[in-house]
């Protein structure tokens, strides 16, 4: 085994194994707990380099407002215009003005909170470019430093199309549908989204 020490305040983790794992508090709040030796590089790795990937230069609405397909090959993204059943999601409908619309979504995000919700986005969601009917915002997982990219594009007075999409990896392991479902109930329980 490795010892592995995490600060205060550390993400709790219990490693399986048939011995329970060690672990000693110091006066420091410091605390020590035996990591198997493969998951201990892994972590180590984590901490030391962020695995944000680069961001993507296609980004934004295409024409009529269309956002990007999802690649095919991979399972890390969501998107209004598919191109299949695995990577579709539908449009979000509104009943208000448009330009309520796109300040209820840039509330949302404003109000993401900080160390994530659901399990996901421990480091938070920062909105990076918005302009009149479009909206850019990257969400970073807490420990590995994952970034995702995640638009918001409105074509017309009565609908917004949503892409949320990992820069890294085949799957996202469900992220881009948790992050999605949380913002489309937060945008219903303003009111005037369908």
């Amino acid at each position: 085994s490795i010892l592995l020490v995490l600060a205060a305040p550390a993400v709790a983790f219990v490693a399986p194994r048939a011995a329970p794992s060690r672990r000693v508090e110091g006066a420091s709040g410091m605390r020590a707990a035996a990591v198997p030796k493969g998951l201990a590089s892994a972590l180590l790795v984590g901490a030391v380099f962020s695995f944000s990937g680069d961001q993507p230069a296609n980004l934004g609405p295409g024409k009529n407002g269309a956002l990007l397909p999802c690649p095919t090959a991979t399972t890390n993204c969501l998107s209004t215009s598919g191109p299949d059943e695995v990577h579709s999601t539908k449009p979000l409908k509104f009943k208000k003005p448009v330009d309520q619309a796109v300040a209820d979504v840039k509330k949302v995000l404003s109000d993401y909170p900080a160390g994530g919700q659901n399990g996901i986005d421990g480091s938070g969601l920062k909105v990076i470019e918005a302009r009149d009917r479009y909206i850019y915002a990257q969400a970073t997982s807490g420990f590995f430093g994952f970034t995702d990219d995640v638009e918001f594009s409105f074509p017309d007075d009565k609908q917004m199309l949503i892409r949320s999409a990992s820069r890294l990896g085949d799957s996202d392991l469900g992220v881009n549908a948790k992050r999605l479902t949380y913002i489309t109930a937060e945008l219903r329980s303003i009111g005037g989204w369908e």
